[in-house]
């Protein structure tokens, strides 16, 4: 790539390497899975099967969450509530204050691939796993279903899924041409991207209107729908496991390379599986300049997640960078970044480390 950059929006990819021979051969498909436009519209189909055929009337959230989420099921006659929990403070095994009723709805995270709620001691509230951050775990999952934003891990324009560990029914969506529209947008921002990386494309304008376009339209209610046929296409062309699998070896090559700094603590502990490197600061105004610096070198963090609503949660939200080490890079880019955290921590105070 003659622009090299690190992080933000997945570009096109359509390299033979990164593709299954057949789209039979791909992790999602011919697999009892429903696949929808995005995370949201899968988990809103499921809660509204759920209320017309099950009475579903109460659905929690954790504190520490996505908050863009709640507003997306407002149609929904479910009445949403926060349980804390903050993956960063608590335990997996905290106790959580919800009744045990069939009627009630536990969404349980699992957070960057790191931290899952121990829901065990539940036997009648329905269980319900996000996976956006793991999404191969569904695999492992014993929740009533799960459901996942596909596009935080992997190179498509859109896509979500939802799925039942005990075989449960599972609701579909309509199609939307719509959506096919938005999809075929964001799939030209990735591509316009790609060829930027390529040195074709001089600046990022092109592309980076395209896609904050996309997310606004992303939340409307019209895409309460069934995943494009153009990004199904994409998806079934791509190799997930070896993907993702390039993603855990750059993780575990990246801690290698931390494990002699001091001055800084990484909260991973289930290194294989972490959706990417998580980083603490001591405070808001040393994440931010952390963040400054390293966009300046071309590194693009993300703030997981912004607008949080209790307060120990923005207190968090306030300290966490989180940085990409996926597919995208090779070991010598994984350097790059590393280095980078390496030079302005040098410099810094120790990170207090919370498992």
């Amino acid at each position: 790539m003659t622009n090299k950059e690190y992080g933000s929006d997945f570009h096109y990819c359509n390299e033979n390497v990164w593709c299954v021979a057949n789209p039979s051969d791909s992790f999602f498909y011919g697999k009892n899975i429903s696949l929808f436009f995005s995370g949201r519209a899968a988990l809103f189909s499921i809660l509204e099967q759920g209320i017309k055929n099950q009475g579903w009337q109460k659905v929690f959230f954790p504190s520490y969450y996505c908050h863009k989420v709640a507003p997306f099921l407002d149609e929904l006659a479910i009445q949403v509530e926060y349980y804390e929990f903050n993956p960063f403070l608590d335990s997996e095994n905290k106790e959580i204050n919800i009744e045990d009723l069939a009627s009630n709805v536990i969404v349980n995270v699992d957070f960057f691939g790191l931290k899952k709620l121990d829901v065990s001691s539940f036997q009648n509230a329905i269980i319900i796993d996000d996976l956006s951050h793991h999404i191969l775990d569904l695999k492992n999952s014993k929740a009533d279903y799960c459901f996942g934003s596909i596009r935080k891990e992997l190179p498509i324009p859109t896509g979500g899924f939802c799925y039942s560990p005990k075989g449960y029914p599972l609701p579909n969506a309509k199609y939307s041409y719509e959506c096919e529209a938005l999809a075929v947008q964001k799939l030209s921002a990735m591509f316009l991207k790609k060829r930027y990386l390529e040195g074709v494309l001089e600046t990022k304008e092109f592309f980076r209107i395209l896609f904050l376009e996309f997310e606004h339209e992303a939340e409307a209610n019209y895409t309460n729908a069934k995943m494009p046929n153009i990004a199904q296409s994409i998806l079934f062309q791509l190799d997930i496991e070896k993907i993702l699998g390039v993603k855990r070896n750059n993780l575990n090559f990246a801690l290698e390379l931390l494990k002699d700094c001091k001055k800084i603590r990484i909260n991973l502990e289930k290194k294989n599986e972490a959706f990417g490197l998580i980083l603490e600061c001591n405070s808001r105004e040393e994440r931010n300049k952390l963040r400054l610096i390293l966009v300046e070198k071309n590194i693009f963090p993300a703030i997981l997640w912004p607008d949080q609503i209790y307060q120990r949660d923005k207190e968090i939200e306030d300290k966490i960078l989180f940085l990409h080490v996926d597919y995208r890079y090779t070991t010598e880019d994984v350097k790059i970044i590393i280095t980078a955290l390496k030079e302005f921590f040098s410099h810094e105070q120790i990170l207090d480390y919370r498992s």
